[in-house]
């Protein structure tokens, strides 16, 4: 990334540079080890160990921790199947998962992009582009009322899960968060996800290690008070029920033929509802905060939002306060051509409800973005 000073606070962008992007990975892959790891978790490769690792994000404070998660095979069952059709088998490729949901302290960095946008807008630099499309993120829009939780002590509230966006919204944070670092991150997919909620153990849930209808106090709670799963992850079953990649597939046909085929075992949604979130929540009963819970987005869930057309960004209803999610990294980095579709708008709705939005809320993000801002700080930007 190139930029000349033309003045003592003026600052302008010569050209982006993804060089991490464009040629692959660095040497030393994030969260791969060669030795054996002496004591907790790892999970062993050809050419070495996965393991956990914890990552700031660039220009602030603010850290979340990755978790290895083992290659393995996820067995659905389908009772109103016979013979072979009865088990469907989803081959799971190694990945790192977040050890807790993303939280507000989290999420809130993303928000800032809009502020970013808005500063860079008014002095004229990191103006974006035409063949930079790619590489450009939308900030979120305002929403309209705060969706978290009514607690007295701000860092607490910043401890609690992110709840409420959209999944494309989620999608976008993924990106912008993959943008930034340098890394790859998207939403899990529905088989990961359960994949890494079951852990090592098929054993079922008691009110007791899950924020559930029977003991959430009708809230979120701060991630990581109970206890985790046998992989290390916490809060996989309620608090906050999470986002995942797919579509709604009754009877698993579509994801029967992918695997037939030998696709990637991801149901592509073809339309803005009817998406996935996994895991159950605070508003739900223990027995819907199993592995296997699920719901499927709706109309409904924007129902109180007043715009047209309604936000891509935020949910409106009474339970889109129960609606989060936490990312993964593959071992094995999606080809380019791919991860636009992990991030960015996959049907006419959203790409329509975002032509209505400023031009100010997209724009360019690269590992570049802290410094540029910490520039502007010295240069007394207000």
């Amino acid at each position: 990334m190139v930029y000349h000073r033309l003045a003592r606070t003026t600052l302008v962008l010569l050209f982006p540079l993804l060089v991490q992007f464009q040629t692959g990975l660095a040497q030393e892959q994030l969260g791969v080890v060669s030795s054996q790891p002496e004591s907790g978790r790892w999970v062993q490769l050809d050419r070495g160990y996965m393991v956990p690792y914890r990552v700031t994000i660039p220009g602030t404070r603010t850290s979340f921790e990755m978790v290895p998660i083992p290659a393995g095979t996820l067995r659905y069952t389908n009772d109103l199947e016979t013979g072979d059709d009865a088990v469907l088998e989803v081959p799971i490729q190694p990945f790192w998962i977040a050890r807790c949901e993303v939280t507000w302290e989290e999420y809130d960095q993303y928000q800032t992009l809009r502020r970013t946008f808005m500063k860079f807008s008014e002095r004229r630099i990191r103006r974006l582009m035409s063949d930079h499309q790619l590489d450009a993120v939308t900030a979120p829009s305002t929403v309209y009322e705060s969706p978290k939780p009514a607690v007295a002590d701000p860092a607490e509230q910043l401890r609690h899960p992110a709840v409420s966006m959209t999944q494309f919204a989620a999608r976008q944070y993924t990106k912008w968060l993959s943008l930034l670092t340098a890394q790859i991150y998207r939403l899990p997919t529905e088989a990961e996800w359960e994949y890494a909620c079951r852990g090592d153990t098929e054993s079922g849930l008691s009110p007791a290690v899950a924020w559930c209808l029977e003991n959430s106090s009708a809230q979120t709670h701060p991630v990581g008070l109970l206890p985790a799963n046998s992989w290390g992850l916490f809060d996989m079953r309620g608090n906050a029920a999470e986002w995942v990649l797919d579509a709604d597939d009754s009877g698993r046909r579509r994801l029967r033929t992918l695997l037939q085929a030998g696709l990637q075992p991801i149901v592509w949604p073809n339309q803005e509802f009817s998406r996935l979130v996994c895991g159950g929540s605070w508003g739900r009963p223990a027995a819907d905060c199993q592995p296997d819970s699920r719901l499927v987005s709706s109309a409904r869930w924007k129902e109180l939002d007043p715009s047209i057309p309604t936000s891509p960004h935020w949910l409106a209803s009474d339970i889109s306060r129960e609606i989060g999610f936490r990312i993964v990294r593959p071992l094995t980095p999606p080809a380019h051509s791919l991860r636009q579709r992990f991030w960015d708008p996959d049907v006419p709705q959203t790409r329509a409800a975002l032509r209505e939005l400023s031009h100010i809320q997209r724009g360019p993000v690269d590992p570049q973005l802290p410094v540029i801002l910490q520039q502007l700080e010295a240069a007394g930007s207000p």
